[in-house]
């Protein structure tokens, strides 16, 4: 797993180290009360009443194959978002101070805009070359939020630690005899392994999210402190009481609404320079 690079610079710390280690050798053990990687390998049908043990035919092979491939991967993507976030678990006091969202925030509720800045830019077309030092975007609003948002928002997204796997009910969906309990190993096992990969990339999608929004908010400040971007204007209105059906009324209540968004200053007159 690469590196990641955080806070504009590469930043390694026990956490990201730890992430980066290569698998175990043996797979985790399943959560209690969970099937394991182990019972799936050995998943047997031969004895079930009223089964015939046939020869392996492109018919069986695409029925075990299908069930194989799908439980083998639920149970990697399974095992290794277990993995994943007992690590975050451990290491939150890090991440907790690393990402502080909390200190990002506008006012009441307010969470400014993400900026992204891309350096040395080129874009060409048929007759025209256009180069940028730098270029600024911006990838998503201001947004009012409850509370401020932690980097569990991110990092937790996808990863599936608590599924729950169950073996076909039907025995003819699982090996009855030795060649097709070789075939079903062979299908759990490889994907298995795509399963756990997969968790990995998630896990790598979800931290390249966090980062962009955690670094695209901090640079709305650096910009705005440079004049070269305006704050978004909130107003907020209250009311005693507020009917918002025949049911419902609401007591002091108090809306708060973004009616301009944030945008770039185009005089570049009193921007400050960027070397500031």
């Amino acid at each position: 797993m690469s590196t990641a690079t955080l806070l504009g610079g590469v930043v390694c710390f026990a956490l990201l180290v730890e992430w980066s280690l290569p698998a175990a050798a043996q797979p985790a053990a399943a959560p209690e009360g969970k099937t394991s990687l182990s019972q799936l390998l050995n998943a047997d049908a031969s004895n079930a009443a009223g089964v015939v043990v046939v020869r392996l035919s492109p018919v069986r092979e695409a029925a075990l194959g299908d069930t194989a491939r799908a439980l083998g991967a639920q149970a990697g993507l399974r095992d290794r978002s277990a993995e994943l976030q007992a690590i975050m678990f451990r290491n939150s006091a890090e991440l907790d101070r690393r990402y502080r969202f909390s200190d990002l925030m506008m006012g009441v509720g307010i969470l400014p805009a993400v900026i992204s800045e891309a350096r040395d830019a080129i874009a060409v077309d048929a007759t025209v070359m256009r180069i940028a030092t730098r270029l600024y975007r911006i990838d998503e609003p201001a947004r009012p939020v409850a509370i401020a948002p932690t980097w569990r928002d991110w990092l937790l997204v996808g990863l599936a630690a608590g599924t729950q796997l169950q073996l076909p009910s039907d025995p003819s969906l699982l090996p009855r005899d030795d060649a097709e309990r070789a075939y079903w190993r062979q299908q759990v096992n490889e994907s298995y392994r795509r399963g756990y990969d997969q968790a990995d990339q998630i896990y790598e999608l979800n931290l390249a999210r966090l980062e962009r929004t955690y670094l695209g908010m901090r640079r709305f400040y650096e910009l705005y402190a440079r004049g070269m971007v305006t704050a978004p204007t909130v107003v907020a209105s209250s009311s005693v009481i507020n009917r918002e059906d025949p049911n419902t009324v609401a007591v002091g209540d108090t809306v708060f609404r973004i009616t301009v968004g944030t945008t770039f200053v185009d005089d570049d007159r009193g921007w400050q320079p960027l070397g500031k």
